[in-house]
């Protein structure tokens, strides 16, 4: 169902003061409904739209839309008045609002405000999922609030959950600010338009560590007729898998993929001209040359990939709405699209917990102080300003005539610990954010490092039980029952095997150029202490992961073998290790502890 058909006419209905709430999967026509229905209404009632968005991307595919579709489509129809488009809307990012906050006074916030009847909020869980590593996110939420606080506001997403809660407890709880009643919102003035997603297309598949990473980025190489579109969960790791795929590339003379295939796009894409081009390739056409991307958060919200020729994608995120919205990325069609995640382990959900530690840690010790600064003295005690937006009103203006005594104390004693720890100057940039030289922190942030920590804590739980809870959670994401599962970790485990066989394989083959001749370097030949220890090191990890693939026991094969890292193998252990292996290889020892390999030829193995 696409949003237009779910709204019908009723936004005929809704006036100033409603909100609504369009929880929708991506591809559903949400901003196709603002841009060439909603609109159009707006122009006829006199009105004009703010249409905020989370990203400077989706900003150009919008602008984009706005020149080429909605402005030829309007000029088409004589009953609307005919005059620039920005009279009647403007496409801008939350990050804009932010900055012009801050750095504005209350009267020329209002004036800026004024001339908007609607304010719509795309992508709008931007304010919860960006809050911890842009702090000021509350700083626009508290802001658009205020200034269209009787005026029509409309929040999307395809991931709505945490958003929704917090458009809800806010809309209907009264609040008081300096004894002025601000708001006294009701559930009539709250609609609610929900789509429910739809993941047939998707075909999910399953390597078991990042390791196994390696496997996915040869067959990214290989199959050049199909695209790749790789999510990180970090700079760092982007950057180290790009270098990977392109020294694969090179040290393939016959791959038909070169170096200029693949392109690493983060939030510093203007610095990089490949990056930069396959940005506005995306906001422009939908689509990009590139056979392989790979890409941070900066892709995961709004940008539209329909090509067909984009099959594949990997997202290695472990929080749902960020997956959700990366996998959204590709639009809806009749080709399948595979969808790659990792097993991950108990150990990597540890590790978040321990990082998440040092925010909370600064949290519980100094929220308080900066929450208790807020209590503003008035006549007969004291009131609590609900937000820190609220410093930038003439009141607040009046209030400090006085001076800030009361909130001085609480403020001096973060600021001391910040400016004294790095640890605390690092968990405070994850939380806190400043405002005509008050520090506060973002609910937001804090909501959502507690949902995180809860949701890992939940996953060390469960992986504690069963090694495959995380993937099944994955899984449920997008509508996959724990029957599908088993399909998938039966699939997952004859892949991993098959890539394990192929490790070794290569080591075995491996070919070196001697005396201007090519020879094998480990077959058929007495191979020495030495060349046994080497060849030892290469193969013992793939074979150490196979077996425990297919689970063998620690009585039916001595891992003690695998694991040693000093001296090589006889040909008893080489054997035991190919039979597990399927593999068509056999060792026989020689004189003076050499061992011979040779490949059994015409095998039925």
């Amino acid at each position: 169902m696409r949003v237009t058909e779910r709204i019908g006419d009723e936004y005929t209905q809704w006036s100033n003061g409603d909100i609504i709430l369009i929880s929708a999967p991506t591809g559903s026509g949400k901003s196709y409904f603002v841009l060439h229905v909603l609109l159009k209404y707006i122009i006829r009632t006199g009105g004009k739209l703010l249409y905020l968005v989370n990203r400077k991307v989706l900003k150009k595919q919008l602008d984009a839309e706005l020149k080429n579709k909605v402005i030829p489509e309007l000029s088409g129809q004589g009953n609307l008045p005919i005059a620039p488009i920005g009279n009647y809307i403007e496409i801008e990012t939350y990050q804009s609002v932010e900055c012009f906050v801050k750095k504005s006074a209350y009267d020329s916030i209002q004036k800026h405000f004024e001339k908007f009847s609607c304010l719509v909020c795309d992508e709008s869980h931007y304010f919860y999922s960006d809050s911890n590593f842009n702090t000021r996110t509350e700083l626009a939420y508290d802001c658009l609030c205020d200034q269209f606080q009787s005026k029509l506001h409309i929040y999307m997403s395809a991931t709505m959950e945490q958003m929704s809660q917090s458009v809800l407890e806010r809309a209907t709880s009264n609040f008081q600010i300096a004894g002025k009643m601000m708001r006294n919102g009701t559930q009539e003035r709250i609609k609610i338009y929900e789509i429910s997603n739809d993941y047939d297309f998707v075909d999910l598949h399953v390597f078991e560590t990042m390791a196994d990473l390696d496997w996915l980025l040869i067959n990214a190489i290989r199959n050049i007729k199909e695209k790749w579109l790789i999510f990180t969960d970090s700079i760092e790791r982007g950057k180290n898998i790009k270098d990977e795929i392109v020294d694969k590339i090179l040290e393939n003379p016959e791959s038909k993929m070169c170096e200029e295939d693949v392109v690493f796009i983060d939030a510093d894409y203007a610095q990089d001209k490949a990056a930069t081009d396959s940005v506005m390739q995306v906001a422009e056409q939908e689509c990009t040359s590139k056979k392989i991307i790979i890409a941070t958060a900066v892709l995961d919200n709004g940008v539209s990939f329909k090509d067909c020729e984009l099959r594949n994608i990997v997202i290695l995120v472990d929080d749902k709405e960020e997956f959700i919205q990366m996998l959204g990325r590709k639009r809806i069609s009749e080709e399948h699209l595979n969808l790659y995640i990792c097993k991950r382990d108990i150990g990597h959900f540890k590790r978040r917990i321990a990082s998440l530690n040092v925010v909370s840690d600064f949290y519980e010790k100094f929220g308080n102080d900066l929450y208790n600064s807020f209590h503003v003295p008035v006549e007969g005690g004291q009131i609590l300003l609900k937000t820190p937006y609220e410093v930038t009103k003439k009141m607040w203006a009046f209030i400090c005539s006085w001076g800030w005594p009361w909130g001085m104390e609480q403020q001096e004693k973060v600021l001391h610990k910040i400016l004294e720890s790095r640890g605390a100057y690092e968990a405070a940039k994850k939380l806190c954010y400043s405002v005509k030289g008050v520090l506060a922190c973002n609910s937001f942030a804090v909501q959502r490092y507690r949902n995180l920590k809860s949701f890992y804590a939940e996953m060390v739980e469960a992986i504690s039980a069963d090694e495959w809870a995380f993937v099944e959670k994955q899984a449920s994401w997008i509508g996959k029952s724990k029957d599908d599962c088993k399909d998938i970790h039966r699939e997952c485990g004859e892949n991993m095997k098959k890539h394990y066989r192929e490790q070794v394989i290569e080591v075995l083959e491996r070919i070196e150029e001697k005396k201007n001749q090519e020879e094998k370097k480990y077959l058929d030949k007495y191979l020495g202490g030495q060349e046994k220890t080497e060849l030892k090191l290469f193969i013992r990890e793939p074979v150490k992961r196979y077996m425990n693939v297919i689970g063998g026991a620690e009585g039916e094969i001595d891992y003690r073998k695998i694991e040693r890292r000093d001296g090589g193998f006889d040909a008893t252990t080489f054997n035991e290790w190919m039979e597990w292996m399927e593999l068509p290889y056999v060792a026989r020892n020689g004189k003076s502890k050499t061992t011979i390999i040779q490949k059994i030829e015409n095998t039925n193995l």
